[in-house]
């Protein structure tokens, strides 16, 4: 005698819904939490969620509509490295959503890349403050990113004359431009001369300085690599503050990327069991 199989038990609505999920494949891979991971740090590293949210309180800010453009740009640059392929910042990454999101309520320019469009709005909103020193620096900082180093410079030195407690700042962004000028030694001399006066950025002026000294870097690649990270490390977490608007330490980008990829992870089993379950072929 046969005994016939049991009806096998109805699998529960979560693992059905989980295994559909799964089923629609490579749609929603990129919002999955881990597989975004990467880009949840690296906009995390440049507080694009922070800079976004400064943003939303004082839209006006020609600072603040910088900062988010800067950070948007580093990002950029980051991803790029990361993936050698993208040419665009990966939208997956929470962050970076909330930052998008901000620049897209921005100006009229929809077609317009965020960064560039909130970099328009940087100038339209400091050009009117002329000849006033922040507002000078804001636009030095905004020609610079637009590939302008010489106007950079000229708005950069104006502001640091005009400005004594600016000008540790203002020789930051006087360095940077004459590192787009291809010109090394007056770039270091601007950059140590910055943390002579109290700014330590000029530590990250000086880094990839030293990295692109061909004589330097043949003697002992080993050794300066290791001054690299060093002057790196001397860096202060508050002078970051001050001339990008946010920073972050290692164990609070930590922090940022869990819960970035938490929220993910809810959102992902709520589409989960939301989501209608279809029969399995």
């Amino acid at each position: 005698m046969s005994v016939q199989p049991a009806e096998p038990a109805p699998m529960p609505r979560f693992v059905s819904a989980v295994g559909d999920l799964t089923r629609r494949g490579r749609r929603r891979v990129g919002g999955l939490p881990g597989i975004t991971a990467a880009a949840d740090a690296i906009a995390a590293r440049h507080c694009v969620d922070l800079l976004a949210k400064g943003l939303e309180q004082d839209p006006h800010d020609p600072q603040r509509l910088l900062w988010l453009a800067e950070a948007l740009l580093r990002t950029r640059r980051d991803m790029r490295r990361w993936t050698r392929l993208r040419t665009v910042v990966d939208p997956s990454s929470l962050l970076v959503r909330t930052a998008l999101t901000q620049a897209s309520r921005l100006g009229d320019e929809t077609g317009d890349d965020p960064a560039v469009r909130l970099l328009k709005n940087a100038v339209s909103r400091a050009r009117p403050a002329l000849p006033e020193p922040t507002a000078a620096h804001v636009l030095a900082r905004v020609y610079l990113q637009r590939g302008r180093p010489q106007d950079a410079l000229r708005l950069a030195r104006f502001a640091g004359s005009k400005a004594p407690a600016q000008r540790p700042d203002a020789l930051i962004t006087a360095a940077l431009a004459f590192v787009a000028l291809k010109q090394r030694d007056d770039a270091v001399r601007l950059a140590e001369r910055a943390v002579e006066q109290g700014n330590s950025l000029g530590y990250a002026v000086l880094a990839p300085l030293h990295a692109t000294n061909r004589s330097r870097l043949s003697r002992d690649p080993a050794q300066h690599a290791k001054q690299w990270k060093q002057l790196l490390g001397q860096v202060g977490i508050e002078d970051r503050v001050r001339y990008h608007g946010a920073a972050r330490t290692r164990a609070e980008v930590a922090l940022a990327v869990r819960s970035a990829q938490w929220r993910k992870l809810n959102t992902t089993l709520s589409d989960a069991l939301e989501a209608p379950v279809g029969r399995a072929a």
